[in-house]
This record gives C-alpha cells, structure tokens and sequence, in this order.
C-alpha cells in the first residue's frame, strides 16, 4: 500500500482505506496499526492519508 508524507494529514481517520485481497476491510486494528507507525511523526489529532 501508500501512506502520505507526514506533511499530508487529515483530522480524521476517514483517509485511511485498507485493503486485503483487493478487497475493501474496515478494520479498527489495521487503522489503528497505521495509526500508532505514523503516531511519533504527526501532530496530536491529525491521521495519514493511506491506501
């Protein structure tokens, strides 16, 4: 997959769209796995832009 620069960011996790198998998951500890890797480079409250 993609994931932003930490210069790109958004205030919500809505950016944030995972894939398995070429198939669309809404997945809370996948999200939350992007989340916590980008965690130290981003501002409090703002979340990657991923694919």
């Amino acid at each position: 997959g993609f994931v932003s620069l930490p210069s790109l960011t958004r205030a919500n996790r809505s950016a944030i769209d995972l894939f398995v198998n070429r198939r669309y998951v809404e997945d809370r500890s996948l999200t939350h796995a992007v989340v916590q890797a980008y965690h130290t480079l981003l501002p409090v409250g703002r979340y990657p832009v991923a694919v």
